[in-house]
C-alpha cells in the first residue's frame, strides 16, 4: 500500500482557490449543478441522518444514503440554492443518466489514492496493468 500514488485535486477544475465549490452541466436534462467535494464535518452530518433514519429505511426496504449523499454535496441547481429545491430535485428530477454522470465526475476530480497498481508475477512473469485492489472490510479483517 506504500506504494500507491495519490490523486490530487486538479486546479484547473477548481474556479476559486480555496472554496469548496464546483459546477457541473448535466448531460441529460441540461441542468447545471454547483456541489461541493465531501469533507469528514458531511460525512459526519450524513453518517448522523443516516443513523436517524435507519428504522424508517428497514420498514420501507428504501435505502436512501445516495439521495442524502446527493442532498448534502449539491448547493445549487440552474443557480437556485433553495434546500427544499435540491431535495425535491434530488428525489424528483434526477436523471439516473445524469446522477452516474455526476458521481463520475465527482470521483473523477475528488482527491483521492489511486487503488491500482501494475502487477508482474516473479514466477511465472505474467504481467497486468491497473489491476484493482479491493479495499473493504475484509481486506483489513479477514473473515468479518
Amino acid at each position: 500500500m506504500t506504494k500507491l500514488d495519490d490523486k490530487p485535486l486538479d486546479p484547473s477544475k477548481v474556479e476559486q482557490l480555496g472554496v469548496n465549490k464546483f459546477k457541473f452541466d448535466l448531460p441529460v436534462s441540461k441542468r447545471t449543478l454547483e456541489f461541493k467535494l465531501m469533507t469528514h464535518g458531511t460525512e459526519k452530518k450524513i453518517e448522523h441522518e443516516l443513523k436517524a433514519r435507519k428504522k424508517i429505511m428497514k420498514k420501507t426496504g428504501v435505502n436512501e444514503e445516495l439521495t442524502i449523499r446527493m442532498r448534502n454535496m449539491i448547493l445549487s441547481v440552474d443557480g437556485n440554492d433553495d434546500l427544499k429545491e435540491i431535495a425535491h430535485f434530488v428525489q424528483k428530477e434526477f436523471f439516473a443518466q445524469d446522477s452516474r454522470a455526476f458521481r463520475k465526475h465527482v470521483a473523477d476530480i475528488q482527491p483521492d489514492i489511486h487503488m491500482t497498481f501494475d502487477f508482474a508475477c516473479d514466477n511465472c512473469g505474467h504481467e497486468k496493468d491497473d489491476t484493482k485492489i479491493p479495499i473493504d472490510v475484509n481486506f483489513f479483517w479477514p473473515g468479518a
